[in-house]
């Protein structure tokens, strides 16, 4: 599994304990990516949600991980299928991915898989 920086687990502890509605999951997309690009990473933040629910965050990690694959949402729906214990994470059905930009073609490829 690709490691994420500690403060991104501190951004998260410090966020709401639910996430009611799109604009609150899109604000936690938006400040992982702005955290990430203050501390000298990519802009590019993205979570999985089961309903209000927060399942997992991640950031791209593309730069220090040195994959190319390494984007927010494939670390944010990996990290997702460790916490559901699941190899696949439906989305549009009980889950769902945000994310601070448009997924690329690979990232939204992982979606239908």
């Amino acid at each position: 599994m690709i490691g994420l920086p500690g403060w991104v687990d501190d951004l998260v502890r410090d966020a709401p304990t639910s996430f009611d509605d799109d604009v609150s999951r899109m604000d936690l997309a938006i400040a992982l990516s702005r955290a990430s690009l203050q501390r000298g990473g990519a802009p590019f933040g993205a979570a999985v949600f089961a309903g209000p629910k927060l399942v997992a965050a991640g950031v791209n990690r593309v730069q220090a991980s040195g994959l190319s694959f390494a984007h927010a949402e494939m670390i944010a729906l990996a990290r997702a299928q460790r916490v559901i214990g699941r190899s696949r994470v439906p989305i549009n059905g009980p889950f769902a991915l945000v994310t601070s930009t448009e997924p690329c073609c690979q990232c939204l490829g992982a979606l239908f898989f």
